[in-house]
């Protein structure tokens, strides 16, 4: 099992049919599926990361592979994915092992709530920290829980380094449409940035 201390961070609710529509407020939203999340950060996700990764069992450099694969499948049946193993084998199955424990291990860490999830008869589920592991377990549940984690990070991967152009920049060769208006302007956003000191 993997245990991660998390400090708390501003929790938000994630629309699970669009995960980067997000809402910031404490009460559910009263249609479809949403989930209460933490804000993922880089020192959760390393840390989930490397537990995951020392979890799942790695050949010796001298070790025998009889005796690997012996070791990996008791490792693997006694982390609850021996069904795995009849239809990935021992190397596929310990990728999707390290997958499925970095998602429980995030789940466990940012999931605070959820509302709109619904048991196999149509009855509303309400949320217990046991339900976490089956949940994640269900790829349609895993992938928008993944994706609603990772869209602010998305998000700042489309926006890069881009930025709306300066108004006053001149390079030899390049007359500026901006004119006198923009130079104007430049000292009054420096005379409020600097009031604010």
């Amino acid at each position: 099992m993997i245990t991660i201390g998390v400090t708390p961070k501003a929790a938000y609710w994630a629309d699970l049919a669009n995960p980067s529509r997000r809402l910031e407020q404490e009460a559910a939203p009263d249609d479809g599926q949403w989930i209460r999340v933490r804000a993922l950060t880089r020192q959760v996700e390393t840390a989930v990361s490397v537990a995951a990764f020392r979890a799942v069992p790695v050949r010796d450099q001298d070790e025998a592979e009889e005796v690997f694969q012996t070791r990996a499948i008791a490792a693997f049946q006694e982390l609850g994915f021996g069904d795995l193993l009849g239809k990935l084998g021992v190397e596929a199955t310990a990728s999707a092992v390290v997958d499925a424990l970095q998602l429980r291990a995030l789940g466990r860490a940012l999931l605070l709530d959820w509302a709109g999830i619904t048991d196999e008869e149509g009855e509303a589920l309400p949320f217990e920290p046991t339900l976490i592991a089956p949940a994640m377990d269900n790829p349609a549940f895993a992938a928008a829980f993944n994706a609603a984690i990772r869209a602010p990070f998305a998000r700042l991967g489309r926006e890069k380094n881009g930025s709306a152009p300066l108004a006053n920049i001149s390079a030899p060769g390049v007359e500026s449409d901006a004119g006198d208006a923009a130079s104007q302007e430049m000292p009054a956003a420096r005379a409020d940035a600097s009031s604010i000191q």
